[in-house]
C-alpha cells in the first residue's frame, strides 16, 4: 500500500474550492478503537494507494468528503478498508457506487463538501455505524461549552511529529490514528479546530480528508481543509446542518 500524495493533490486542486488536507498530526494509533473509521483506497494500474478517510454511518455507506470523489480517473478501481494498518492483509471491500452532493463546489462559503462511498452491506456487518450529529447540535452549544469541548479527529493521513519543520516534517503513514482537539470558532458551515502542538492541539494532514471529528459519540464534522503545513488549524465541514441531513435522507444514506 502506498500514499499517492502527488495525484491526490493534483486531483483535489482541480476540483476543490479549498486546499484539502489528508493524517493525524501528533496523534496516536487507534488500535481496535474507532473501527468504524475506514480508508478510501484506489487501485491504479496494479498498485494500491490510500486516498481519503471516512466513517461508516450505515452498513454499506462510508461518509466522506465530496472532493475525494469527483474527478476520479476511469482507470482507478476504488475500495474501502477498515484495517487498523493498511499494510496488513485485511480485505479490501469493492466500492459499488459514489454519491456526491449536487451543489458541491458551487459556493466558496459553503462548498457542500459531503459525499459517500457505497459497498455491499454485508461487508460491514461486524462493525457498528457511527451516528451523525443531529441538526443544530453545535449551534445549541454555548460559546463556553464549545470552547471547553474536546473533539477527536480520526484518519489514515500523513503525520507530523514536530512543528519545527516545513513540508519535510510531513511523514508517510498507513495506520488509523486519532488526536484530540479544541474548538477555535463556529461558522454557518464550518467548525474550526486547533491543531497547534504548542497549545496542546493535534489535527489532520494529507490523507485525512473526509474523515470524522467526533464529539460525545457523534460525528460533528468532516476533515476538509486547513493550513498547507498541517500545523495550525483544521477547518472542518459541519454535519449538524439541515442541508446535510436532507442530502443524507434524500439518498438513503442514514439508518
Amino acid at each position: 500500500m502506498k500514499k499517492m500524495l502527488g495525484a491526490i493533490l493534483l486531483t483535489a486542486a482541480l476540483v476543490s474550492p479549498a486546499s484539502p488536507v489528508a493524517a493525524i498530526t501528533y496523534g496516536e494509533p487507534t488500535g481496535s478503537a474507532y473501527g468504524n473509521v475506514g480508508s478510501m483506497v484506489a487501485e491504479v494500474r496494479g498498485d494500491y494507494y490510500q486516498v481519503c478517510s471516512g466513517t461508516l454511518i450505515k452498513h454499506g455507506v462510508l461518509l466522506t468528503a465530496s472532493h475525494c470523489l469527483v474527478g476520479i480517473p476511469e482507470d482507478w478501481n476504488l475500495y474501502v478498508s477498515f484495517a487498523e494498518d493498511l499494510e496488513s492483509p485485511a480485505p479490501l471491500i469493492p466500492v459499488t457506487g459514489v454519491v456526491v452532493h449536487p451543489d458541491y463546489g458551487k459556493n466558496m462559503a459553503n462548498p457542500y463538501d459531503v459525499g459517500a462511498l457505497l459497498f455491499a452491506t454485508g461487508a460491514s456487518s461486524d462493525l457498528t455505524p457511527a451516528a451523525v450529529a443531529p441538526v443544530g447540535y453545535l449551534t445549541e452549544m454555548s460559546q463556553r461549552e464549545l470552547r471547553a469541548a474536546t473533539f477527536t479527529a480520526v484518519g489514515y493521513g500523513t503525520i507530523r511529529t514536530s512543528r519545527k519543520q516545513g513540508p519535510q516534517g510531513i511523514l508517510d503513514n498507513m495506520q488509523r490514528r486519532y488526536g484530540e482537539q479544541s474548538a477555535l470558532s463556529l461558522q454557518e458551515a464550518w467548525l474550526t479546530l486547533n491543531m497547534n502542538e504548542a497549545t496542546g492541539g493535534k489535527g489532520t494532514c494529507y490523507g485525512d480528508s473526509g474523515g470524522p471529528h467526533f464529539h460525545d459519540g457523534y460525528i460533528v464534522s468532516l476533515t476538509v481543509t486547513g493550513d498547507a503545513m498541517c500545523k495550525a488549524t483544521d477547518k472542518t465541514y459541519r454535519l449538524d446542518r439541515r442541508w446535510v441531513h436532507d442530502f443524507l435522507d434524500d439518498n438513503d444514506l442514514l439508518p
